[in-house]
C-alpha cells in the first residue's frame, strides 16, 4: 500500500511540474505577464483625432491584434465583431490579456473582410509580409480589383482597410496605449456641376489609369508605393440625374497610386457619359486644380473633385486633396 502511494504522489509531482512549466513563457523575465489597454482612433487630420464626418460605413466593423517580439508573430487575437453598431465606429478601446514582459510590436487591422483576408493565425500573416531594403512590409496584392476600387454604396457591409502598428516595452505597469487606424485607402469625391439649361443624367464615370493593384498595409513612407505595382483604368456605371443648376454626387474609394503617364499624358484623367453625351473627350480631361496635374494619390486623404457641364459641351475640372472630410472645391463659373 505505501508504494502505490509513493506511486501516486510522483505521478502527481510529474503533472504539477509539467502544468507549471507549460504556464511559464520564454520570452519575458520568469514568463511575466501583463494586462494591456489598447485605445484606437481612426485618422483625420493626421494627428490622431476621429472624423466626426466620416460616412456610416467608414468606420470600425471588425478589429484585430496581433502581437510580435524581437520580429516574429507569436499570438493573434480574436476578430472583435462591432459592425452591428449603427453609427461608424471611430474610437475603441480594448483589452489583451497576458501580454509578455518586454518590447512588443502590436500589429492592428481593421475591416480585414474589405481585402479579402482573414488573418486568424500567424502564418495567415506572415506569408504577405515581404522585405524591402531591409524592411518587413505587410504585401496586399489585389490583380483582379476584386476589392478596390469600390463606389460608396458597395462597402457597407466590410467597410474599408485600415491599419496601425506601434512598438513598446510592457511592464506590468504599462498604461493605455494609443494606436491610430489610418485607412489604407484614399477616397474619391466627384461632384458635378450642371451648368446646363435641362436636366442631366449622368450613367458613367471613367478615371484614367491610376488603379493600383497592390499596397503595403502599413506604410513607412508617405506614397509608399511597392515597385512592381501596375495601373488600370477605372469605369463605374451611374444613375446620377442632376437638374438644371444643380449639383450631384458621386463617391468611391481607391488605392493609393502614383500611375506613370500614357503616351505623354497623364493617367489621372476623368470622363463623364451622360444620355445626352460624353465630357471630357476620348481620353478623358486631365485633372488639375491650383497644385497643377494631379499626379498620386496618398492613402487616407480625400481627393475633391469638381466637374462643370457646360453648354457648350466641355467641361471644366478641378481638385483639392484634403484630409476625410465632406470639403467641396469651389470653382469659378466658366465663361
Amino acid at each position: 500500500m505505501r508504494r502505490i502511494r509513493i506511486g501516486i504522489y510522483m505521478l502527481l509531482a510529474a503533472g504539477m511540474i509539467a502544468l507549471w512549466g507549460g504556464c511559464q513563457r520564454d520570452d519575458s523575465p520568469a514568463g511575466e505577464t501583463a494586462e494591456v489597454t489598447l485605445r484606437f482612433a481612426t485618422r483625420a487630420g493626421g494627428d490622431g483625432t476621429t472624423d466626426p464626418n466620416a460616412l456610416p460605413n467608414e468606420g470600425i466593423k471588425t478589429l484585430r491584434v496581433i502581437l510580435a517580439k524581437d520580429g516574429e508573430i507569436f499570438r493573434v487575437d480574436r476578430l472583435r465583431d462591432f459592425s452591428g453598431e449603427t453609427s461608424p465606429v471611430l474610437e475603441r478601446e480594448v483589452k489583451v490579456y497576458d501580454v509578455p514582459l518586454g518590447n512588443i510590436t502590436f500589429y492592428v487591422i481593421a475591416n480585414e473582410g474589405s481585402i479579402g483576408k482573414e488573418y486568424d493565425t500567424p502564418e495567415a500573416i506572415r506569408v504577405d509580409f515581404v522585405e524591402v531594403n531591409g524592411t518587413q512590409k505587410l504585401l496586399l496584392r489585389d490583380e483582379n480589383r476584386s476589392f478596390f476600387p469600390q463606389m460608396a454604396g458597395d462597402i457597407a457591409k466590410k467597410g474599408l482597410p485600415m491599419a496601425g502598428m506601434v512598438n513598446v516595452e510592457i511592464a506590468e505597469s504599462t498604461e493605455a496605449i494609443g494606436i491610430t487606424l489610418e485607412r489604407a485607402v484614399a477616397k474619391l469625391n466627384l461632384t458635378v456641376e450642371n451648368a446646363l439649361s435641362e436636366e442631366i443624367n449622368v450613367t458613367g464615370v471613367h478615371f484614367g489609369a491610376f488603379a493600383s493593384d497592390r499596397i503595403y498595409l502599413y506604410r513607412t513612407l508617405n506614397l509608399d508605393m511597392p515597385a512592381e505595382t501596375e495601373y488600370l483604368p477605372m469605369k463605374f456605371d451611374t444613375g446620377i440625374n442632376i437638374p438644371a443648376g444643380e449639383n450631384g454626387n458621386f463617391v468611391c474609394y481607391v488605392y493609393p497610386s502614383r500611375a506613370p503617364e500614357v503616351g505623354g499624358r497623364s493617367s489621372y484623367s476623368l470622363r463623364i457619359e451622360t444620355e445626352g453625351g460624353a465630357y471630357g473627350g476620348t481620353n478623358g480631361s486631365l485633372i488639375t486644380g491650383n497644385q497643377g496635374v494631379l499626379t498620386q494619390i496618398v492613402r487616407n486623404t480625400q481627393l475633391n473633385i469638381r466637374a462643370i457641364i457646360n453648354k457648350d459641351a466641355t467641361v471644366t475640372i478641378d481638385y483639392r486633396v484634403t484630409d476625410w472630410t465632406p470639403e467641396s472645391v469651389n470653382v469659378p463659373p466658366f465663361k
